[in-house]
């Protein structure tokens, strides 16, 4: 698999959540994390945030509780 073929989503505290959530962008991180959860479920290979240790907690559950294949890569959170 070449980089062009992985899907990289970086939706941290971007404007389109304020605009569904109503909130500016330091009030951003459960709508941030929403999109980081879906994004996983949904096969992303990467993603960029802000909130980095929130981020990494929400990650670790969720491989914890996703089916055995779901794969997380920590090494860029080191």
């Amino acid at each position: 698999m070449c980089i062009r073929d992985r899907v990289w989503v970086g939706a941290s505290r971007k404007g389109f959540l304020g605009a569904i959530t109503g909130r500016h962008a330091a009030g951003r991180l459960a709508a941030s994390l929403a999109c980081v959860a879906r994004a996983f479920g949904a096969g992303a290979h990467a993603v960029r945030v802000h909130d980095v240790a929130a981020t990494v907690d929400l990650l670790a559950v969720l491989a914890r509780i996703s089916p055995a294949d779901a794969v997380i890569d920590r090494s860029a959170s080191r």
